[in-house]
């Protein structure tokens, strides 16, 4: 099966396994290159005790997750990249930094993690047009597309409006 996206991006948040893992299968079966993120994320650890039981659980469950995602990639090259940083804004920036034209991620029910993952609409937007804005990289800018690119954000806008008001 042809691949949809030449390349994308998995981001490891609470499921710590390349075995049974939702978006990793859905990013292998999709895209032709697949990168893998695990963010410690500072919006959440910088109100953390210094030395945190539960952050070295996850540093230790992130070096496993190292090492079967190289043996499944069956390459040393392949691998878990590690940040520090805030994700909301350290995704889109690895994503763009990487070319991806797409984003993988579990969902999360937990209520902080829910509003975390509470975005704006200018980063909703960012988000919904990464493969587009990778084309405009690759081939030029195109005054039609760009014509209609702004009425879809229209219309975008006008349907983030009304779903603010929905409870």
């Amino acid at each position: 099966m042809p691949s949809t996206f030449p390349a994308g991006l998995i981001w490891f948040r609470r499921d710590l396994r390349a075995h049974d893992n939702a978006a990793l299968y859905h990013a292998l079966r999709s895209c032709a290159q697949v990168h893998c993120v695990f963010v410690f994320d500072r919006a959440i650890l910088d109100a953390l005790p210094r030395r945190d039981r539960r952050v070295e659980f996850i540093r230790e469950s992130l070096l496993q997750l190292d090492d079967e995602l190289r043996a499944l990639a069956g390459h040393a090259g392949a691998g878990l990249i590690v940040r520090h940083a805030t994700a909301a804004v350290e995704i889109p920036r690895l994503a763009r930094e990487l070319r991806v034209q797409a984003v993988f991620m579990n969902h999360d029910d937990e209520p902080l993690a829910l509003a975390r993952d509470a975005i704006d609409l200018d980063t909703a937007w960012a988000a919904a047009h990464v493969d587009e804005d990778w084309q405009m990289s690759q081939w030029g800018r195109d005054e039609q597309a760009l014509a209609r690119r702004d009425y879809r954000f229209t219309e975008f806008e006008a349907a983030a409006t009304v779903l603010r008001h929905v409870p």
